[in-house]
């Protein structure tokens, strides 16, 4: 629908106030943030480990994601797929969910720790396991 507050390029839509003197936009009035940030299994991994524990160094982020995906095949889990995992949250998750400001991203100390929007995503990612009644997010840190 055009000219709504789902709008994302404001096509067709004349009145861009609010009663506040905020102007609305995309990032701050569409959902769609939470359907991306929960869009593929490693980013919902990363948000249930740092719910669970909170800010992480980047290298253990990645040691939990690759424990979490790889301990349902196989006890343990090897160097090369958390190099793997490592590569994939550095170059693509980690800065999508930035982006997002789902995740915030310290480049001077590796430490990737929930965003302004985390909440949202929990929260989001809790309805749709309780509706489901199972994880969405691999098996969960914890097996």
């Amino acid at each position: 629908m055009m000219g709504d507050r789902f709008d994302s390029d404001g096509v067709g839509s004349t009145d861009h106030t609010s009663t506040r003197g905020v102007l609305p936009t995309a990032q701050t009035t569409c959902p769609d943030f939470v359907f991306d940030a929960l869009a593929a299994e490693r980013r919902r991994t990363i948000c249930r480990v740092l719910d669970e524990e909170g800010a992480r160094d980047l290298d253990d982020l990645a040691i939990d994601v690759a424990t979490v995906e790889h301990t349902a095949a196989e006890p343990g889990v090897t160097n090369e797929e958390c190099e793997t995992v490592y590569a994939s949250l550095y170059h693509q998750h980690v800065p999508k969910l930035t982006s997002l400001d789902v995740v915030r991203f310290d480049p001077d100390d590796a430490t990737v720790a929930p965003g302004e929007r985390f909440a949202a995503v929990v929260a989001a990612l809790d309805a749709v396991e309780t509706v489901l009644d199972e994880p969405v997010a691999s098996r969960g840190i914890n097996g």
